[in-house]
């Protein structure tokens, strides 16, 4: 059975309609977008994020960088899921100015078992984001993009102190998020 996922569940007018309740109840929306028309619409009806941003069509993959131009223009988050697959779509959309998350769809299936988000961020570095972003990607972005930068996604004074320990600094080598050593959640060490 051939693959359907480039197909649109819901009409503009109805995702327009979701995202104006939510937005008057101060919930954002992110819509599971991986068909080019859906993404089209999505953006349209004026949601805060994409999941996946995969552009497929019936015939394959078809970036349309006219969706993209306006993701940026509106600063919606990309929830960029395995991008090893379409790396190219990624380092554009990453050059035009979107703001990618770093996604893993962890625990979704044997394909995309738990702990797979690490090679995300170093994956996000071999498209060109500089370490920093690659980091905050999953870091400090995420967090805004899950509406908590407020107290997630930091080292800072009053954030909750999520954090993990590394043998070396991943700034210079992205491979260090592979060897964690401790985690540390709410300022306890819960394994370490």
């Amino acid at each position: 059975m051939p693959s359907i996922a480039w197909c649109t569940p819901y009409t503009r007018e109805e995702l327009a309609a979701v995202t104006r309740v939510a937005h008057a109840h101060g919930t954002p929306v992110t819509a599971h977008a991986h068909g080019r028309q859906g993404m089209a619409d999505a953006v349209a009806a004026g949601v805060d994020g994409l999941e996946h941003a995969s552009f497929f069509t019936e015939d394959g993959v078809e970036p349309d960088w006219k969706t993209v131009g306006a993701v940026v223009e509106a600063g919606i988050f990309i929830g960029a899921t395995e991008a090893w697959q379409r790396s190219a779509n990624f380092a554009r959309m990453h050059r035009e100015g979107a703001r990618l998350v770093c996604c893993s769809d962890a625990g979704a299936g044997p394909r995309k078992p738990h702990g797979v988000l690490p090679y995300g961020i170093i994956h996000f570095g071999s498209l060109g984001l500089p370490s920093t972003k690659a980091l905050a990607s999953a870091t400090s972005l995420a967090a805004q993009a899950c509406g908590l930068a407020d107290r997630k996604g930091r080292i800072a004074v009053g954030y909750d102190a999520d954090l993990i320990a590394v043998p070396g600094n991943p700034l210079q080598h992205l491979e260090m998020m592979l060897d964690i050593r401790a985690v540390i959640r709410a300022g306890r060490i819960i394994k370490g």
